[in-house]
């Protein structure tokens, strides 16, 4: 079985060029990882073989990098993409489609 607890009962920060960010929520793919701050701001990291960090290339990332999105209510990293939640709609990013996000439809799969 598996357990998650929110963020803030951890109180974790991580450095973002040189200052820390106040994590919120979130979440490991296979190489990759996305958080989400108490900001409603979202920065990414690792592997982008497959566009799955949504900066808009495909180039991999050692240090956490923002994405150029607000107002975020939640991110989920899976094995090649990431899809967040803004306004009520689910963007995704990744799977060798996709390096930047966008809104999901799930009538155009």
């Amino acid at each position: 079985t598996k357990y998650s607890l929110p963020a803030s009962y951890f109180d974790v920060s991580i450095k973002v060029n040189d200052e820390y960010v106040h994590v919120n929520e979130g979440s490991t793919g296979t190489e990759h990882e996305a958080i989400l701050d108490k900001d409603k701001n979202v920065y990414v990291r690792g592997n982008n073989t497959y566009g799955q960090l949504g900066l808009g290339d495909n180039e991999n990332r050692d240090d956490f990098t923002k994405v150029e999105l607000d107002n975020v209510k939640h991110v989920k990293a899976k094995r090649t993409i990431s899809v967040i939640k803004r306004n009520g709609k689910y963007y995704v990013t990744g799977a060798g489609k996709w390096n930047t996000f966008t809104e999901y439809n799930p009538k155009e799969r």
